[in-house]
């Protein structure tokens, strides 16, 4: 299973929440999600950082929230790598405008 570059993002882009190690976005303002493995259905986007040197992070769609009409109102993004994972502690919920 190899891991894929989905869409990239730049971390500028997003809210940065530090008390919930959270970065959120709107649907609208970022692409469309894209394969994360290239063996399964999985998708995401790949995290650009602010800071020059650091590593992309790709991330995957881990988890989404209804709304009462059973609508999806946001899904919630962790790194797909478990290293990363380990390290970084964040999370990217994208709201559905």
């Amino acid at each position: 299973m190899a891991l894929l570059t989905p869409p990239r993002v730049h971390a500028a882009a997003l809210h940065w929440d530090g008390q919930d190690r959270m970065y959120t976005a709107e649907a609208s303002e970022l692409p469309p999600f894209g394969p994360v493995f290239d063996d399964a259905t999985d998708e995401g986007l790949t995290l650009v950082s602010q800071y020059p040197g650091r590593p992309d992070v790709v991330f995957v769609v881990s988890g989404t929230e209804t709304d009462p009409d059973d609508d999806i109102a946001w899904w919630d993004l962790t790194p797909a790598r478990p290293q990363d994972a380990a390290r970084l502690r964040v999370t990217i919920r994208v709201f559905n405008d």
